[in-house]
C-alpha cells in the first residue's frame, strides 16, 4: 500500500492519504488519489508529486551503466 503524507499550510499537522502510483521517473510520480487528498482534492484525482512524499514506494535509483543520462535532457 503506497501513502502520500502531507502537511496543513500554516500548521504541524501531517496527513496520510492512501493512492495508486500511475506512472514516475527519478524524483517526480504521478499518483491517483483513493481517498480525500491535501486542498480537499476528492478521491480520484491526478497529481504529480515528489518521491519523498510517497511512503511505502521503493525509491527510484539511477543505474551506474546510466550514470551519463542525468546529464542530458532526454531519456
Amino acid at each position: 500500500m503506497v501513502y502520500y503524507k502531507w502537511r496543513e499550510s500554516f500548521s504541524n499537522i501531517w496527513h496520510k492519504t492512501k493512492c495508486e502510483v500511475l506512472e514516475h521517473n527519478n524524483k517526480t510520480a504521478k499518483i491517483k488519489l483513493l481517498e480525500f487528498g491535501k486542498n480537499q482534492r476528492p478521491a480520484g484525482s491526478v497529481m504529480r508529486v515528489h518521491l519523498k512524499s510517497l511512503v511505502g514506494f521503493p525509491s527510484v535509483e539511477p543505474s551506474p551503466d546510466l550514470e551519463w543520462q542525468k546529464y542530458t535532457y532526454f531519456e
